[in-house]
């Protein structure tokens, strides 16, 4: 089953795309699973997408519609890292642990 997609942009105006909608909700549940628990290294989510068949490029989609922050943090090494999480996951995980 396929929709057309309407985005709508400020000042750039609105354009359609013909992509499958389960794709799209394959990604989005994709993210949801793998960030429920906390924070993950970006290398390892694109990495897990692609063993999933998810691309490089939905995952960026998916990862703006769903609010998936990001932080970086330097290691004692010199080392650093890049980690996903979505706030109101990390908000209710370390909210509940007293």
């Amino acid at each position: 089953m396929c929709v057309y997609v309407i985005h709508a942009y400020s000042n750039i105006g609105i354009f359609c795309s013909f992509v499958p909608l389960f794709l799209r909700l394959e990604a989005v549940m994709f993210l949801e699973d793998i960030l429920k628990d906390g924070f993950m290294d970006y290398k390892k989510v694109y990495e897990l997408a692609e063993e999933n068949g998810i691309k490089k490029t939905e995952v960026k989609r998916q990862k703006a519609l769903l609010g998936v922050k990001s932080v970086h943090v330097d290691g004692e090494e010199g080392g650093t890292l890049w980690l996903w999480f979505i706030p109101k996951n990390v908000w209710k995980r370390y909210s509940q642990t007293q």
